[in-house]
């Protein structure tokens, strides 16, 4: 009996371990699930009417999307002063499941961020081992942050920038904290997606070689052979990433207007942008971006909910305390050369991507600093955290959970009435999704059915026209230089459509033609005048 008894405790022993582990995959597994369902129910519901219309950055990707269900394999969209392509390839066989549809353009943003969403909980349980807790009030924050959300609801390409980001910079770690080999290539993959995806992509390196040249450089002396790894491993992040990145140089050096263009046009240097006072305006950027955290955000309605920041006022107090906290533990590990690693890597993140909206217009821009959502919500999980263990280290260890998931709960509630409600509902939003132009395009579509339809250029050219309009055999034409007149069998009139902006050639064509020209004025939904056309 004794041995019996000896052997089944035995086995008992060597299951312990074994079943915790098991436990604690389980509830890891519950944890990403959670988050998943979280980050989803944000983002996926009413995906075609909130934001309501389609706007015209949206409705060019339909059209480059559309394209490349076609056959064509573009490396370069010169379309809408111009575009990276490879979100564009992501949206294709959506487009070709769903059809050019607003649903079908936003879903990929939708699962983008849901990914991030995950790849953030992965990234800090890289950077934090131990603080599972650190990871997970990360990824909700991130789940629940208003621009994060926002841009997940929007068919452009700047939600998958942090998408990107998370895996280059978690592999980067992975390479100079357990000298992989494996984590710098990886790496460089990460840093050619980015540059096929963005502009802000362009400056990833620089992110990239701020940590890895600091702690080479600091660990020469002492292990020069470990310092030797780390540029070793940079050079080969670097050499994978121009291999991927060839085709788009070579043709970015075809084609340089297409490289600088879009970046020159909106650059602080350009007097369209600064009027001359280049300092001022860079003065005036740092200022808006300071405040964009938790003061006044991004003031265009198809980045924002207007001047709203990226943070609510509960979130805000959780960062400040965050900022403290993170602060305090550096000072506190300053003398340790991993401190000071991390700090150059988040200090890089936090500096570089800045940049494009510093040194651009319309400061702050969400869509060109979306590549920092992560990191912010990095600081407020480190507060939330700070907040918990305090709570600990007083005594009401009972009243954590209540605290931070009403803190919670209250964020997500806030972020929620804030765009499916005040942005979702308001009267201005769906004039900046292009609503004019989707019932202009209904109005052709009408027309088209009686008569032959010609369009003044303005709106024959505009995105969303052409792409609602794309089976129609709508024609063009400047009326001041040509017209057009009606077949002589009567068997289909002619009708010129003109925007509302330019009324007055209307006006001008019907007086050309008293005697047998109809004007006629269309109203939008919301009564406005809109869509005069003339019936020869």
């Amino acid at each position: 009996m004794t041995a019996l008894t000896s052997v089944g405790t035995d086995a008992a022993q060597d299951r312990s371990p074994r079943e915790s582990r098991q436990r604690h995959d389980l509830a890891e597994l519950g944890r990403l699930l959670a988050l998943v369902i979280v980050a989803a129910a944000f983002r996926f519901p009413y995906l075609g009417a909130v934001p309501p219309g389609f706007q015209f950055d949206e409705t060019y990707n339909a059209l480059d999307a559309l394209r490349i269900v076609e056959g064509a394999r573009p490396i370069f969209l010169p379309a809408n002063a111009g575009r990276e392509v490879l979100f564009s390839y992501v949206q294709a066989p959506f487009v070709a499941a769903l059809g050019p549809s607003a649903v079908a353009l936003r879903l990929p943003s939708a699962l983008f961020g849901t990914a991030t969403v995950l790849l953030l909980y992965l990234f800090v349980r890289l950077w934090r081992p131990g603080n599972i807790r650190l990871a997970w009030f990360a990824g909700l924050a991130l789940a629940i942050m208003y621009p994060h959300l926002h841009f997940s609801r929007y068919a452009i390409r700047s939600i998958s920038i942090p998408f990107w980001l998370l895996p280059t910079l978690g592999a980067l770690w992975i390479g100079l904290r357990d000298r992989r080999p494996l984590g710098f290539v990886c790496c460089g993959v990460g840093m050619a997606a980015m540059v096929w995806t963005h502009p802000v992509g362009r400056l990833i390196p620089f992110v990239v070689a701020a940590p890895t040249l600091y702690l080479a450089i600091s660990r020469y002396r002492d292990d020069p052979k470990l310092a030797r790894d780390h540029l070793v491993g940079l050079a080969s992040a670097a050499l994978v990433a121009m291999i991927l990145f060839a085709p788009l140089a070579r043709y970015y050096w075809r084609h340089p207007a297409h490289f600088v263009g879009h970046a020159s046009d909106v650059s602080v240097l350009a007097d369209r942008v600064s009027g001359g006072d280049v300092w001022g305006t860079l003065v005036q950027n740092a200022l808006r971006l300071a405040g964009m955290f938790c003061v006044a955000g991004d003031r265009e309605w198809i980045h924002n909910l207007p001047g709203r920041p990226i943070l609510d006022p509960l979130m805000s107090v959780f960062s400040v305390v965050g900022l403290i906290a993170v602060a305090r533990r550096f000072w506190a590990r300053r003398h340790e050369l991993q401190a000071r690693g991390e700090a150059a890597l988040l200090g890089a993140w936090f500096t570089v991507l800045l940049v494009p909206s510093l040194l651009s217009d319309m400061a702050p821009n969400f869509s060109r600093t979306i590549g920092l959502l992560p990191l912010v919500a990095i600081v407020v999980a480190v507060g939330l955290d700070a907040v918990a263990r305090w709570l600990d280290s007083r005594g009401m260890k009972e009243f954590r959970p209540m605290v931070l998931a009403l803190a919670l709960v209250l964020s997500a509630a806030w972020t929620a009435w804030d765009y499916f409600v005040l942005f979702g509902r308001d009267a201005e939003t769906p004039d900046h999704y292009d609503r004019d132009k989707i019932e202009a395009a209904q109005l052709v579509r009408e027309l088209d059915r009686h008569d032959v339809v010609f369009m003044a250029p303005l709106w024959a050219q505009q995105s969303t026209i052409q792409l609602l309009t794309r089976d129609l055999d709508m024609r063009s034409v400047e009326t001041d230089v040509a017209t057009v007149f009606p077949r002589r069998d009567g068997a289909r009139g002619v009708v010129y459509a003109f925007p509302p902006e330019q009324e007055s050639l209307a006006e001008e064509l019907a007086h050309r033609w008293p005697a047998w020209a109809q004007r006629d004025v269309r109203f939008d939904s919301r009564g406005r005048r809109t869509a005069p056309k003339i019936h020869p």
